[in-house]
């Protein structure tokens, strides 16, 4: 059973690897980093979109990337 905290942790790993990156975070990515099914993974990212974490980058498959509130929590001035 996943636990708050597991949801926090795989949302930090996944926010410090697209912070971390200058190239695109695909749906496959956060699936190998969160261990999440591909529709799940798809959930996850558009939620963290939603909260202002990641970007959309417009393409098709869709990818993402760190925003400055992201940037903000890593340290990165925005």
């Amino acid at each position: 059973m996943k636990t708050r905290m597991d949801v926090i942790e795989r949302s930090i790993a996944l926010l410090r690897t697209a912070y971390s990156r200058s190239s695109r975070l695909s749906t496959r990515d956060c699936m190998e980093i969160t261990g999440l099914q591909q529709r799940s993974a798809q959930r996850y990212l558009v939620e963290l979109q939603k909260l202002g974490y990641l970007q959309s980058d417009g393409s098709t498959p869709r990818g993402y990337k760190a925003t400055d509130k992201t940037k903000q929590l890593f340290g990165a001035q925005g």
